[in-house]
């Protein structure tokens, strides 16, 4: 069993390294493939940690370490219906996904769907698709009066 502290230093470590996953194929079986040998570096890197803070990587850690601590699992994804980046309030703070929502990553530990997670996932700037995560959203900037967006 991975120790948590492991996990926090993959964890950081997927949001800066080049991570390895592609096309919603190679996601999922890079997932797939991560569940099935407990490689928690493995499945860090399927996530898109970049522009996260530390409270954000610490709560998926142990996500991670719940969903590796699992006797079996079940992996899927479905579509997304809606369309464009959600804006995200909590606690009077606005947050956005971190690349283009095009799909959701379902993780259940069996296949009756109880007790799992749903992350939602798309491509990132660099092209990858990944499971992606809130990042705080960037304030539009005004523009000027009588111009046009």
């Amino acid at each position: 069993m991975i120790s948590r502290a492991l996990i926090a230093f993959l964890v950081c470590a997927a949001g800066m390294a080049s991570l390895r996953a592609g096309a919603r194929d190679e996601l999922i079986f890079n997932i797939n493939t991560a569940l099935k040998t407990r490689d928690g570096a493995g499945f860090a890197h399927c996530f898109n940690f970049r522009g996260t803070d530390d409270a954000t990587r610490q709560s998926f850690i142990k996500m991670i370490s719940q969903i590796l601590s699992w006797p079996s699992y079940y992996a899927f994804t479905s579509e997304r219906t809606g369309e464009g980046n959600p804006r995200i309030e909590q606690s009077g703070k606005a947050f956005r996904l971190n690349g283009d929502w095009k799909y959701q990553v379902h993780i259940y530990p069996s296949k009756d769907a109880k007790g799992g997670f749903v992350f939602p996932a798309g491509s990132t700037a660099g092209g990858m698709d990944l499971i992606l995560v809130a990042v705080p959203a960037v304030p539009e900037k005004a523009s000027p009066a009588g111009s046009k967006p």
